[in-house]
């Protein structure tokens, strides 16, 4: 079961990545084609966010109505829904188009750690949520090789018509699995209206309640908000950083953005592992801490002299430690989250992470022409992590004092 049920999270993580980042690696293309400046690519992801967001503040109460499943299917047809959107070509429907596919992308985390919290084996639980997650990178490489090529082949619109079709897709291919999976939640009787709960303020201060519950948990959350920022502005800025500032073409820096998330793919695996082998969810956070924070120095090197071969190395050591987190991070928020609360516990630390990729990319967007540059923006965001290294020293004291 548990084997099952990890292959539709990482099918269903694989897709929700590919549909967040499909308007970013091609986001020379969007911008030129709406007539703004390329940097405004930063806004179409901090949109994105906005519209993940907006589903965790108060989807999370879909997912013991309908079934963690049945929500993520819901997700993917609604990210279908933007792609085609955004085919209308001016810039206030591809900013439309943004926050429908953020919405697509929203259940992916609550459901996904639902159900694995529900299946995986407890030994191996770093590991699992790691696996899951690498979807995300891999859904991301899939984006960056395969869209720029759409385009340089075809055009930005039938970029965004295959997103429609990638993404509808699995939302039938996981049906057949979808009773056995969430056969095992416990039942929730269906009161009052529905509508009327998703915009309650009750729902909205639910997750919120139930990560302020936990001490470490509450802590571990606000880590997030700066391991975000670096991985956000990486995701958002990386192929036009590259394409504008760098002057490669928009197909090399594809593959360079590819090369990125490939090894964060490899490298959200490794680190599930190192977790599981130490037994510490808190001790493998500190060094990638540390290695996020490296990841944004790195990235500002990038110069115009680089041969191509170095700007693909450094991409794939970019790729390892700076956007291996999430797995370790989502295996011990599921930890410490109450018992039965793990869809509303991920809900809340996920808004703040999200709330950090609405917020620095947008930050870092407009800093880019009074700052001169992208690689100012790049060494001030990988100094953030830093202040993570010192909550999770203090998260591991105080589950120390407990313990």
């Amino acid at each position: 079961m548990w084997v099952r049920a990890l292959g539709v999270t990482l099918l269903m993580q694989v897709v929700s990545a590919f549909l967040a980042q499909a308007m970013p690696v091609i986001g020379p293309t969007l911008t030129n084609a709406a007539g703004v400046p390329p940097e405004q690519v930063g806004h179409l992801s901090s949109i994105i966010s906005l519209g993940t967001l907006w589903f965790l503040v108060s989807g999370h109460i879909l997912l013991p109505r309908w079934g963690a499943v049945r929500v993520l299917q819901l997700g993917a047809i609604m990210g279908a829904v933007g792609a085609v959107l955004g085919v209308g070509g001016s810039w206030t429907m591809m900013l439309a188009a943004a926050l429908i596919m953020g919405l697509g992308y929203g259940p992916a985390p609550p459901a996904g750690s639902d159900i694995l919290m529900r299946h995986a084996p407890r030994a191996r639980r770093a590991l699992i949520f790691s696996i899951k997650q690498a979807g995300a990178p891999l859904g991301s490489a899939i984006a960056g090789l395969l869209l720029p090529a759409i385009v340089a082949a075809s055009s930005w619109r039938w970029a965004l018509i295959v997103t429609a079709v990638i993404s509808a897709a699995p939302a039938f291919l996981v049906e057949p699995w979808r009773a056995e999976i969430d056969s095992e939640r416990p039942p929730v009787p269906a009161s009052g209206n529905i509508v009327a709960e998703l915009f309650s303020l009750r729902a909205a201060i639910l997750p919120f309640r139930v990560i302020a519950s936990r001490r470490a948990l509450l802590w571990l959350a606000g880590t997030s908000f700066t391991f975000a920022s670096v991985q956000g502005c990486l995701f958002s800025f990386y192929v036009t950083y590259l394409n504008t500032a760098l002057g490669m073409s928009l197909t090399a820096a594809g593959t360079a953005f590819a090369v990125l998330q490939v090894a964060g793919m490899g490298a959200r695996v490794a680190m599930g592992f190192l977790a599981d082998r130490l037994g510490s969810g808190v001790r493998a956070l500190i060094l990638l801490g540390l290695g996020s924070s490296l990841a944004g120095i790195l990235t500002a090197s990038l110069a115009l002299d680089l041969p191509e071969a170095a700007v693909l190395a450094i991409s794939f050591v970019v790729g390892c430690i700076g956007v291996s987190w999430n797995g370790v991070f989502l295996a011990e928020v599921a930890r410490l989250a109450p018992e039965g609360r793990v869809s509303e516990a991920t809900s809340g630390t996920m808004l703040i992470t999200f709330l950090s990729y609405v917020v620095a990319p947008a930050a870092f967007s407009a800093a880019i022409p009074l700052v001169g540059g992208y690689a100012p923006c790049f060494l001030f965001v990988a100094a953030l992590p830093l202040i993570s290294v010192g909550m999770l020293l203090r998260i591991r004291k105080m589950m120390d004092g407990e313990g």
